[in-house]
């Protein structure tokens, strides 16, 4: 009886190793195949990838390449600026018409309070110094600037003390700048009479300054250095 189960035994256990065998083997054929199916995919994917981003660099530098200089100053004509500016602007010079009235301050005081006597709205963009104790109002359309100096000319105190004139403003998209150079560096830009700064031209001219002063009359400096500023000017 004991043989007979051991030999029933030996068989079952034959019988499973054969089956776990074969459903190694099965398992082992499935990934292997899984496998090569996931490398194939992957392979077609990359080659796909591939070939768009060859196709789409491709595309970029033929239109790089066609894009000529004038589209390329428009595009840059194209691009916002953080802040802008009024393309123009109005200016309406006093200047005194009398020694009297050389002080600035008090002449801006005498103008502000004739512009508010009136008790009208006006759009001033800013009032600034001129020589000799004048002031300039500066107004950001042709409408607003008319409008102050009509009124500006019907008050007697003002055309009395004032000579009421128009200026024409500086356009703020020019920049003009002074500099002291070596003169073997002054004779060569002089010889080309102007320079290239991406894509501007820019021209240049000779200036000589001299600075006098209006309080003691010497050379090289001005009356707000002067050390006798607390002298009366020079006439």
């Amino acid at each position: 009886m004991n043989d007979v189960v051991a030999k029933i035994k030996q068989d079952n256990e034959a019988m499973l190793k054969s089956e776990l065998k074969a459903v190694v083997e099965i398992v082992n054929k499935i990934k292997q195949d899984y496998k090569v199916m996931l490398q194939e995919e992957f392979k077609n994917n990359l080659i796909e990838n591939n070939n768009k981003m060859v196709d789409y660099l491709r595309t970029m530098i033929e239109s790089v390449n066609s894009k000529t200089y004038i589209d390329v100053a428009k595009n840059l004509l194209k691009i916002p600026h953080s802040q802008s500016f009024p393309t123009e602007e109005f200016l309406l010079l006093l200047k005194p018409l009398c020694k009297g009235k050389s002080d600035y301050h008090s002449n801006k005081n005498l103008i502000t309070r004739a512009l508010t006597s009136k008790g009208n709205a006006l759009r001033i963009t800013s009032i600034g110094r001129v020589f000799g104790g004048g002031a300039k109002i500066i107004t950001a359309n042709e409408t607003d600037f008319t409008v102050i100096k009509v009124l500006l000319e019907s008050m007697q105190d003002i055309t009395e003390a004032f000579e009421i004139t128009r200026a024409q403003a500086r356009n703020k998209k020019s920049r003009h700048w002074v500099i002291t150079i070596d003169q073997s560096i002054f004779k060569e830009l002089w010889l080309k009479q102007c320079l290239y700064f991406n894509w501007s031209r820019v021209r240049f001219t000779e200036f000589i300054g001299i600075g006098q002063c209006r309080t003691c009359g010497v050379f090289g400096h001005t009356a707000k250095y002067c050390d006798d500023r607390d002298k009366p000017p020079i006439c």
